[in-house]
């Protein structure tokens, strides 16, 4: 914890935010265009290169000024966890592990992908997964 009011000090990593679309969605993102979501379960792979916790923090506040991707989303998905890994491992890393898994499908190319090559940074990804998802994270490792 940081020094002011329970606060966790800025610490830089990477994350992934699970949400829940109930609804089908047709969603403008910014200049990617509209594009339709599944009501389903997503996965957004994520960083906090300045505070981890104080951009997971973000997702799950409301009334905030859209500004990435997945402030589009926000609008109309509920976040409810986020796993937080801090340190060298990289989003394009989890991205990876997320897109090979079993069940994970692509819904919008480009989304939070502008600062890189990934074809995408969320994808919907069936329950089964998650269990996937986290058995392969213990493989990453940093330098």
């Amino acid at each position: 914890m940081g020094p002011a009011m329970g606060v966790p000090s800025p610490r830089k990593g990477s994350y992934l935010l699970l949400l829940i679309l109930e609804d089908d969605s047709e969603i403008t993102v910014g200049k990617l265009g509209r594009f339709h979501f599944p009501a389903g379960l997503y996965c957004y792979v994520g960083s906090g290169r300045a505070s981890l916790y104080t951009r997971v923090g973000r997702h799950f506040s409301v009334g905030k000024k859209v500004h990435w991707h997945i402030d589009y989303l926000l609008e109309y998905a509920q976040p409810f966890s986020a796993l937080l890994l801090e340190g060298p491992v990289q989003e394009c890393d989890l991205r990876t592990i997320v897109s090979d898994s079993p069940g994970s499908s692509l819904v919008c190319p480009g989304f939070g992908s502008s600062d890189c090559s990934c074809p995408t940074h969320l994808y919907l990804i069936e329950e089964r997964s998650l269990p996937v998802i986290l058995n392969e994270l213990r493989w990453l490792s940093g330098p």
